[in-house]
């Protein structure tokens, strides 16, 4: 058996990773085991986003035409929403306006906005690579990276660039969405796996909650437990698709993911907590499970709202200048 493999499942996948990234930014629980499996969750979006990139990843010559299609579907919706997210903040005073602190704010020091630079970033190295053999030295380079930022603590360079920032800390990701597209891993049913790859998945969790162990992207053990929750992910996305209502509304938030990941964090997290205070709804139960999908519904709606919006004014060609249906 196989699994069925097409646009709509990797839609899916990007469904779940803007639901994960929601995981990762809009809860604050009192209860610490709650919140460690919260943590955990909100692990599991950045990587699954760069293994679906490179899973389509071809390489292309970095020329004039590759830039401009780049600047167009990549960089301007992150130039006009990294710019709009500034002046919320400024306006709200949490920043200050000067050119210093806003490049900062753009290239993710100390905000979620690091993915599209950190992406950016993957994507030249991958068109730069030629040789042999070039996915596993990336791999290996980037599993060092990941070590040495975690073990050696380098946090004299957090007023440079935090381990966010840096693209070797999560090339891992994208070479390994290459590599299963190379060796059609991702066809293979690991349904009679998915039992025992569930019970690692706990056993991780376990530890990190036992022992209160460091949740962060460069933690190794944190990448084990990412690579087995994608590995989960991808064998659970293949049986979503039976059910109907699930299934197309993580295909529509996977495939307006890039505009909901720039809005999410001032529009769909504060509408919510907004929305929850009203109702008085504290039980963290409750705020686990649903806050992080209401966040991405709340978000979902706004988008289709400007979609509306593009589609009323016959702009419909220039959505994706925004990031709609990138």
């Amino acid at each position: 058996m196989k699994y069925a493999i097409d646009s709509n499942f990797f839609y899916r996948l990007r469904g779940i990773a803007i639901i994960s990234v929601a995981y990762a930014h809009s809860l604050s629980l009192a209860n610490y085991t709650l919140s460690r499996i919260g943590q955990l969750i909100g692990l599991i979006g950045v990587p699954l986003f760069l293994i679906c990139s490179g899973y389509f990843f071809k390489r292309q010559n970095i020329d004039c035409n590759f830039l401009r299609h780049k600047f167009k579907t990549i960089i301007l919706p992150w130039l006009i929403w990294g710019s709009f997210a500034f002046c919320l903040s400024i306006y709200l005073g949490t920043k200050h306006f000067s050119v210093v602190d806003f490049l900062a704010y753009l290239f993710g020091h100390g905000t979620w906005l690091y993915y599209v630079p950190v992406y950016f970033c993957i994507l030249l190295i991958y068109n730069l690579i030629h040789f042999r053999g070039g996915d596993y030295i990336l791999m290996l380079i980037s599993l060092l990276s990941n070590i040495v930022s975690y073990y050696c603590e380098l946090s004299g360079l957090d007023g440079w660039i935090t381990f966010y920032q840096n693209p070797f800390n999560f090339i891992l990701f994208f070479s390994i969405g290459k590599i299963l597209k190379e060796r059609g891993i991702i066809r293979k049913d690991k349904g009679n796996l998915c039992f025992f790859l569930i019970s690692l998945i706990i056993i991780i969790g376990y530890f990190f909650i036992k022992y209160d162990l460091k949740i962060s992207y460069i933690n190794p053990l944190a990448i084990c437990f990412e690579l087995v929750s994608v590995f989960i992910i991808f064998y659970l996305t293949n049986v979503i698709r039976k059910f109907s209502l699930l299934s197309s509304s993580l295909k529509e938030f996977g495939k307006n993911s890039y505009i909901i990941y720039f809005l999410h964090m001032q529009i769909g997290i504060a509408t919510v907590n907004r929305i929850m205070s009203l109702g008085n709804i504290r039980q963290e139960y409750i705020l686990l499970f649903f806050k992080p999908i209401c966040v991405i519904i709340v978000t979902y709606i706004l988008v289709k709202f400007l979609s509306l919006i593009f589609h009323t004014l016959n702009l419909d060609n220039y959505k994706r200048l925004v990031g709609i249906g990138s």
